[in-house]
């Protein structure tokens, strides 16, 4: 979405909808997880970068006009052609930048959108551009503080780094029967 710089999205059961401020809770949790962890940090990042690799290795050929939204999309972002082709510098674990990042993920400056088909939800709004029903109201600010404080519980951790990631490509001959 270009509407926000960063977006943390999550999916939730029915009883998860119904507890909206203890799953806040836990992604504050694991944002303070993330910050007083650098190297777990890095392990993740090399893990997702592995598999980014893997998957552009092996993706199939996108039609013409995917490529070409594709290609303006980026150039929205950047005209810097080595940006454009994958430059390895953007595949760099930057230590600095990521606990910057996280500095900023905090419920002082954060918009809390809860978005539900539940059929049954009177709402007093209807936003004129999309025709869509919604309620706006403030964060309490026990809330906010209790979010903005939030420490790693004990059953918080992070997964440990895959070892299955496969690094030998080589092509073997095929070996007679017998």
């Amino acid at each position: 979405s270009y509407f926000t710089t960063f977006e943390v999205s999550v999916s939730l059961t029915e009883a998860g909808l119904s507890n909206i401020t203890e799953v806040a809770q836990q992604l504050f949790e694991f944002v303070s997880l993330l910050r007083v962890s650098p190297e777990q940090c890095r392990s993740s990042w090399e893990d997702m970068v592995a598999l980014s690799n893997l998957t552009f290795m092996f993706q199939s050929a996108p039609s013409t006009s995917d490529f070409v939204e594709n290609t303006a999309r980026a150039m929205l972002v950047t005209t810097d052609i080595e940006d454009l082709l994958g430059n390895p510098k953007n595949f760099a674990y930057n230590a600095t930048l990521v606990a910057e990042v996280l500095e900023q993920i905090n419920p002082q400056n954060m918009l809390l959108y809860v978005l539900t088909q539940k059929p049954n939800i009177t709402l007093p709004y209807t936003e004129p551009f999309y025709d869509v029903k919604f309620q706006n109201q403030p964060i309490p600010t026990e809330l906010l503080e209790a979010w903005a404080s939030a420490k790693p519980s004990s059953q918080m951790a992070f997964p440990p780094a895959n070892q299955y990631f496969p690094t030998n490509f080589t092509v073997l001959p095929l070996q007679p029967n017998g």
